[in-house]
């Protein structure tokens, strides 16, 4: 049997070295990632718990009234301009009202993507 001359075993010593290294450093790798995913999960959780809190008021056109719709795009409200909508074809009312509530949650829409865009933003510059 023969053994393995210095040079071959040195070989494999540096070989073992530079694998552990470079386990290391894909640790290091994998810790900063996993904290950036962390981060940018806590601020989603903040941004979605302040949009919760907040909402949109919407025009009824024309000038018919307004809707309430939360951060969540959930409708609160309805409010009518009553001497208006008494002057208002009737059977248009209902698609100015669906009009104003989509409006309301598209508005509240941008500015979750806004928000995920400046999140987005903030976690990858570190």
């Amino acid at each position: 049997m023969s053994t393995p001359r210095s040079g071959n075993r040195f070989s494999i010593m540096q070989q073992r070295d530079l694998a552990a290294d470079r386990i290391m450093r894909l640790e290091r790798q994998m810790r900063v990632t996993a904290d950036a995913v962390d981060e940018f999960a806590t601020r989603v959780r903040h941004l979605d718990s302040s949009l919760a809190k907040k909402g949109v008021v919407q025009g009824i056109e024309p000038g018919l009234g307004a809707v309430i719709v939360d951060g969540n795009g959930e409708l609160q409200d309805v409010k009518f301009n009553v001497d208006d909508v008494r002057t208002t074809d009737p059977a248009r009312l209902g698609d100015r009202v669906l009009c104003a509530i989509n409006e309301a949650k598209d508005k509240i829409q941008l500015i979750r993507e806004h928000g995920l865009r400046d999140i987005s933003k903030s976690v990858n510059r570190k």
